[in-house]
């Protein structure tokens, strides 16, 4: 739906996270807004402090419950955004072009 607004770059990820035990295991493209939906899991029961680094082409990114609603700001900073997780915890973020 919105793919013409995503810049084609080769090998240019959508998102790129700096733990190896938090998984992205899920993208795809927002129900309603110009914007793209990640879900993320920590995966060895170990709590952390996270950072996603975004392309430049992502404008905002908030923290929404799995229906993709009740946005809750997060702050982007030179494409990134720092993100606390729990033991085992499922997070759902969504991208906004």
């Amino acid at each position: 739906l919105f793919k013409a607004a995503v810049p084609k770059r080769e090998h240019e990820a959508l998102v790129s996270l700096d733990k190896e035990h938090v998984i992205c295991n899920h993208i795809k493209w927002a129900e309603k807004d110009k914007a793209y939906v990640l879900r993320l899991y920590e995966a060895e029961k170990t709590a952390c402090n996270l950072t996603l680094e975004f392309p430049d082409f992502v404008k905002r990114v908030e923290a929404v419950n799995m229906l993709e609603e009740n946005g809750s700001a997060l702050k982007l900073r030179d494409g990134k955004v720092a993100l606390a997780m729990k033991a085992f915890e499922i997070k759902t973020i969504k991208a906004y072009l």
